[in-house]
């Protein structure tokens, strides 16, 4: 839309600018929350499901023209058409191909032949094949450099300088410290996020109300839609360095993937055991208990263990923000172009997270029997 908007008011582009900027937002919140309330109970298709963000968003914009705008140098600048592929690239072109699929698979020509999405994904797909094919010429990428003597010889260099790696006494002993603040890490902020996500689940299920439902549904969106490295930078900005930030970044995104997770579970639970013991004078709070949890309790264990086994790997990362473990002694072993160091640490990583896979897969398998 910026290129358009940019093409179509070459001399007015600021307002308009600011008014998608200003309109364009709002419209995508609403539009969410809108689609998570009806979809679950109309089974909404792609068309109106478009429709729920684009018309808050027309009527946002409607609202906002009379609205005076300072200017901004972005806004200002805008973007023709002409420069519309080079700031996508081959990520936009995908999306747009995509649509650009879904749209011919629904005219009614095509449908008629009965082999709609077929043509519409052919569609798709060959725009998909023009649009890297005319990315890499525009850009003017010359891919055979990656594969020359040259660039041969420069990675092999960079390769050899991390060997042989450090097995000194002492740096085995900070790699073992920070392989259990790793182990910590993850343990803790999946525990933290199991616990937080089966408190969510219970409304997020609909077992107090619709409305509940919906706001539990959207706390777990928002908590999942967020990334464990965005999460890691704002509690490294709140708490300050170390595992402590890293642990409240693995909990609040793993809260939003598992609470659904035990939530969609929950919903496809069997409702007979539960309702027997409440018409037997259980309390709702006793037949969940002893109804509906002893049906569930497998598979909320296996997607904790699975979610650990990720959470590991997740902590070894996290530490390039500063959130502690593994991953803070390799950024800084890079940062010092201190290889062989570097490469212990990855060695360390690469056992903990075998380690932990074959652990939590011998469990879960020990469950399931």
């Amino acid at each position: 839309a910026n290129p358009l908007v940019a093409t179509l008011y070459p001399n007015n582009r600021t307002h308009y600018l600011n008014i998608l900027h200003a309109s364009w937002p709002a419209g995508m919140v609403l539009g969410s929350v809108a689609g998570w309330v009806l979809d679950d109970k109309m089974q909404l298709n792609w068309k109106l499901q478009l429709a729920l963000y684009l018309i808050p968003t027309a009527l946002y914009a409607i609202m906002f023209l009379g609205q005076k705008f300072p200017k901004s140098e972005a806004a200002a600048k805008g973007a023709s058409f002409v420069e519309m592929f080079k700031s996508v690239g081959i990520l936009g072109s995908a999306v747009a191909c995509f649509l650009l699929s879904k749209f011919f698979a629904s005219i009614p020509i095509i449908t008629a032949t009965g082999h709609g999405d077929l043509i519409g994904n052919s569609i798709g797909g060959a725009l998909m094949l023009a649009a890297v094919v005319v990315s890499f010429v525009y850009l003017a990428l010359d891919v055979r450099q990656v594969f020359s003597a040259d660039a041969a010889v420069q990675m092999w260099g960079y390769v050899v300088r991390f060997f042989p790696p450090d097995f000194s006494p002492e740096y085995l002993s900070q790699a073992w410290r920070g392989t259990l603040e790793t182990i910590a890490i993850s343990a803790v902020g999946t525990l933290l996020a199991a616990v937080c996500g089966m408190l969510l689940a219970l409304p997020a299920s609909g077992r107090f109300g619709l409305a509940a439902r919906v706001a539990a549904r959207f706390v777990l969106n928002c908590l999942r839609s967020i990334p464990e490295l965005v999460w890691a930078a704002l509690m490294v900005f709140a708490v300050g360095l170390g595992p402590f930030a890293g642990t409240l970044a693995l909990a609040w995104h793993t809260t939003g993937v598992i609470g659904r997770l035990f939530a969609e579970t929950l919903e496809n639970a069997p409702r007979e055991p539960a309702l027997a013991l409440q018409l037997a004078g259980a309390r709702p709070a006793g037949a969940f208990l002893y109804g509906t949890l002893p049906g569930v309790i497998t598979q909320f264990v296996a997607y904790t263990l699975y979610r650990w086994e990720i959470n590991i790997r997740m902590a070894a990362i996290l530490g390039v923000v500063g959130a502690g473990g593994l991953g803070q002694m390799l950024y800084m072993s890079l940062s010092l172009f201190q290889q062989p160091q570097a490469m212990t640490i990855i060695m360390a990583m690469l056992m903990l997270v075998a380690i932990v896979d074959a652990a939590s897969a011998w469990l879960r398998r020990r469950m399931e029997g």
